[in-house]
Formats: C-alpha cells, structure tokens, sequence
C-alpha cells in the first residue's frame, strides 16, 4: 500500500503541470511540485487551504468555472489566476471530477498560457497590419500619381503668373500638394512599399550625430538622455528612415509630457532564438539590436496600446496628428527586417523598441554627395528615353527635362521603349516600375543592361510592389511625386555614377 502511494506521487510531481486535487468542499488535498514552482505556494502552506482563495482573484469566478460541466465528468477552461506574490497570469485548466468512497473530488491540471496568448496577439497584429498595408499601399501609389499630376502642372503654369494674388493661391496649392506628397510617403511607409535605400549603419554613431535634433525635437522641458550599451550596432538600414523614425518616437513622448519629464534613448543587443514561445513571430533567428526610446509620461492603458500602431489611430486632440507617426516607424523596422513592440502603462511612461537585425558584413561608411540645388547647376545636354504609362505625368517630366538642357523621347511601355532604343542612341533611360504590358520597368532595365551596358538608368516609383530595385537593377531610385529639383538632381547623379 505504501509502495502504491509513493508511485502515485511520484507520478504526481513528474506531471509536466501543475497538479491540484480538492475535496468535495474546495480543500486543497494534493499540491504537487510544479504547482509550487507555478503559484509560489509550498505543499505545506496549500493543503488544507481552500483552493478559490489560494489562487482565484475572484472566488465567483472559481465556483462558476470549477463547475461549469460536472455532467460530463471532465472538461477544459481558461482563467485568471493568481500567484503567491499577487501577480496574476492566464491559465488553462483541465478539471476532472470523480467519486471516491462516497466522497466527491476534484482534480486539475494547471499550465500557465501567458505565452501563449502573447504569440496569438503578435499574429492577430501582425496579420491586421499586413492586411492594412496592403489597403494603404496601393493608394499611396495611386495618389503619388494624382499628386506628380498636381504638381508638375501649378509648377509649369507658374512662370506665367506674374500678379500677386494669383501667386499667392498658386504657392497654396504648390504647399498643400507637398503636404499631401508626405501624407502618401508615410502611407508607403506603412504598407512597407517605400523604397528604402539600407545601407551597412553604425547605428550608435547615427544617434550621436542626431542627439542635437533630438533635443530640439523635445524641447527644453524635456531632458533627454542617449545610452549606448551596444558594442555591435551595424545595421544595414536606411540612415535617414532611422533618423524619422527616432524624431517621431521623441515627438510623441514629448506630447505626452506637457509638464516636461524624461526622455531615455538606448541601444543593447539580444539573440532571438530558434522555437522562442516569447520572441517576435515574425523575427528570424539571430543577433538583433534593439533601440529604446522610454518616457515616464502619462502612459496608455493596454487597450489603447495594442492599436498604437495601427494607421490613422491617436490619442492626441484633433489637429494635433495624423495617427501615422508609430505605424511608420512599425513599416520601417519590418521594412528592414526587424519590427518594434510597446511597452506602456497608465501613469508609467511607454517604452517603444525598435528590434533590427544586425548586419553580418563589415561595416561601409557612405557620405550622402553635396546637393545641386541652383537651376543652372541642374542644367544638362543628356539624351533621356522617358517612359511612363501616365501620359500627363509623361508629358509634365519631358517639360522638365527639355527645360533643363536635355534631349527627351518619350515612350508609354517598355515595348514600344525597346523600339525607340532600337533605333537611336541614349545617355540615360528614365522608367516608371508599375506599367501595363508584357515588361516592368524592372524588366526593361534589366534588358537594356545586356543591349546598351553603356547607357545610365532611373528608376520612379510610388511604390515598389515589395522588391528591391537597387538590388536587381543596380539602378538609383526616384521616388515619386517628385518635383523639378528633385528630377533634375536624380537625372545628373544617375548620369555620374554610370
């Protein structure tokens, strides 16, 4: 008899669960080993203790699940439960009842489900955020388009507006297409379409050299500290992505903070590990840095957070944002191969990480080139093949060009593009990505690096459909709306680096 009631509780304790019998009053009668590790209570401190106290932070709730369905013996259920310390957890149990001599009990395996819930949340946002960029994505790259329109057409009727209220309205609507042009960038920053540029980045210096922005950005009610704990902080990231990214999380922790308070940016580094319950889903294996911008202002409640990155969500007055300031920085971090969680509590400040990988490669300093910004720095005599299948932005961009000194045809596909070529000679072929036909933009400038090697290419965009132009074409990239300035500078820096 002896022997049965040692294998028996040594059966108990090697139970993967926590396991609790009680009797027909809730009195403890069995406590095993991993039901001490779990709730923090010693087998001596449990028995005799009545379970609904012991581990229920609402002892309704216990009467109500423990029992939810005696008729059928045994069943499962989830719950709030309570550890020894007051920290609560979610749980899943799996209840059985029995009689044994006359008396009626009640076991249960307990395993905490924290983790679990956690995973199944990260999935339930990140499907939604994927689902939202790729809404947001293709109307990003319709409106780029609409605004390339706008744009290019008050900047060409412009030189011949000569009276004073007339330029007065011209400037306005010039303002508020820029204005909306941001509106769609941030969108495309979103749907993770912007063609970013990632370059090998010491991540630490960068935020050095910004430190002074950062603090402007605060204000001076704020008091903002950088903490380098990292040793290897090599991304390969765009700088400049990172920078908005960074003024954007200081501007919302600075909003948060009317009185004034603190603000903490830091770096360290982790692994993420194979089969991690806990770790991002969407992270693959590997060495990561982490990026931390912390406040100890107003905070969020746990609701409010886990829509902090949706597009368009805020919880700032109207007027005061646009709602797209997190979900560009969550674009970026995915966009870059990592992705950004939050921390946030009412009254505890909200902690924002950004979790990129960090780069295998040796680590390649890259200075942007001095800008040309006068128009007749911008002037050329280049001999440009243009190709758009948006006829009216075809025709604003071959105005721009032949104003700058160069030489324009004009094509609507790359197939009537590959006859023009076929027939005259060009310095640079200027290519949207997204055209109609049997050939990308992509495609064209793939070929024409077989057929003409001696020939520049460009590269526009509203969005880039998830690939990586500088990748597979080697070709410089233009985003659009773009403007005059900014077509000319791309024009000449395409030519020079051919």
């Amino acid at each position: 008899m002896a022997e049965n009631a040692t294998l028996l509780r040594t059966a108990i304790d090697s139970a993967g669960d926590a396991f609790v019998a009680m009797d027909g009053d809730g009195i403890v009668v069995v406590w095993n080993r991993h039901a001490e590790e779990l709730f923090g209570h010693t087998v001596e401190a449990a028995l005799g203790k009545g379970l609904a106290e012991l581990v229920f932070p609402d002892r309704s709730d216990a009467r109500q699940l423990l029992a939810g369905n005696e008729s059928a013996g045994q069943w499962r259920c989830r719950s709030r439960l309570r550890r020894r310390n007051g920290e609560e957890f979610d749980a899943e149990l799996q209840v059985a009842t029995t009689t044994i001599d006359e008396e009626r009990m009640t076991t249960l395996l307990i395993r905490d489900i924290s983790d679990t819930l956690f995973a199944e949340q990260q999935l339930v946002q990140a499907q939604k955020l994927e689902a939202i960029g790729h809404l947001t994505g293709g109307l990003a790259h319709d409106f780029n388009n609409i605004l390339g329109i706008i744009i290019g057409s008050l900047d060409l009727v412009a030189p011949s507006i000569d009276r004073h209220p007339e330029n007065e309205l011209l400037a306005a609507a010039l303002s508020a297409a820029h204005r909306g042009a941001d509106i769609t960038r941030a969108l495309l920053a979103v749907a993770r379409r912007r063609a970013l540029k990632p370059q090998p980045t010491e991540v630490n210096e960068l935020i050095d050299e910004i430190i002074p922005l950062l603090r402007q950005s605060a204000g001076k009610s704020i008091e903002l500290s950088f903490s380098n704990n990292a040793r290897n902080a090599v991304c390969s990231i765009d700088a400049g992505a990172l920078n908005n990214a960074l003024v954007n999380l200081v501007i919302n922790s600075r909003d948060a903070m009317p009185q004034g308070g603190q603000i903490l940016i830091y770096t360290y580094t982790t692994d993420i590990l194979p089969h991690a319950l806990a770790a991002p889903l969407e992270l693959k294996p590997g060495p990561y840095l982490v990026v931390g911008v912390d406040d100890n202002g107003a905070g969020m409640a746990p609701e409010t957070a886990m829509r902090a990155f949706d597009p368009f969500f805020t919880t700032k007055e109207r007027g005061r944002g646009t709602g797209l300031g997190l979900a560009m920085v969550y674009g970026f971090s995915r966009q870059s191969g990592g992705t950004a969680r939050i921390q946030s509590a009412p009254g505890r400040g909200t902690s924002v990480q950004l979790l990129l990988p960090i780069a295998a490669a040796a680590m390649t300093k890259n200075r942007t080139k001095g800008q040309k910004e006068s128009a007749q720095e911008l002037r050329g005599h280049a001999r440009i093949l243009l190709v758009d299948d948006e006829p009216t932005l075809l025709s604003i961009a071959a105005q721009w060009l032949k104003s700058l000194g160069h030489t324009v045809s004009c094509a609507a596909d790359a197939d009537e593009a590959l006859a023009i070529l076929a027939e005259h000679r060009f310095d640079l072929l200027l290519t949207d990505i997204v055209m109609p036909g049997s050939m990308s933009g992509l495609a064209l400038v793939e070929r024409c690096r077989g057929l003409y090697p001696e020939m520049a290419a460009l590269v526009t965009t509203g969005f880039a459909d998830g690939q990586a132009p500088t990748l597979r074409t080697r070709a410089p990239v233009l985003d659009k709306p773009y403007t005059r300035g900014t077509l000319g500078r791309a024009v000449l820096e395409a030519l020079d680096n051919r």
